[in-house]
């Protein structure tokens, strides 16, 4: 029972260890980064070749990650969440423009998915290539992980015809 107990904590600590690592890893690339930069990160539907000039003029590389640095990200450092879905205005697409923005300001490797649906209607969402789980959808909106396959049900009978994602070390 000691031993089990010995365990869990260090389990504990190991995965509180690699979160702050994550954490001080993400403030390190912000610091590197100037204010001028730092106030792009908030602009609205910051579209590819923005983020495109904001990778070349820093000299960024941009690389995948763990999907427990993801999470950390969404849950920690990501905003994108705390904006008000606005009918015409702020959409689905925006959300996911200020995900992506965001985390190429961190050095993460992500990318804009377009999901199609059956009835003719599409949804933006955000997707990492993990280290170790592969690619993973994350919903800005919500600060979710979703689930993307074709003829799944997404939401109330929508199910997915197709799925396309373009990466952000791929802008052009």
């Amino acid at each position: 029972m000691v031993k089990r107990k010995l365990r869990i904590e260090l389990l504990v600590l190991t995965l509180f260890g690699m979160l702050c690592i994550a954490l001080v890893h993400a403030h390190l690339c912000v610091y590197v980064l100037n204010e001028r930069i730092a106030d792009l990160s908030r602009v609205n539907g910051m579209q590819t070749a923005q983020v495109k000039r904001l990778l070349e003029h820093n000299n960024m590389t941009l690389n995948d990650t763990s999907k427990m640095n993801v999470l950390a990200f969404m849950c920690f450092l990501d905003d994108t969440n705390r904006h008000d879905y606005i009918e015409g205005e702020y959409v689905c697409r925006h959300f996911a423009w200020d995900m992506i923005a965001n985390a190429t300001l961190f050095g993460m490797r992500c990318g804009y998915v377009a999901v199609y649906f059956d009835d003719g209607t599409s949804h933006a969402l955000v997707s990492f290539n993990t280290t170790r789980d592969g690619i993973v959808f994350a919903d800005p909106q919500h600060d979710c992980f979703v689930n993307i396959e074709q003829g799944l049900e997404y939401s109330d009978g929508d199910y997915i015809t197709d799925y396309e994602i373009i990466w952000n070390d791929d802008f052009s």
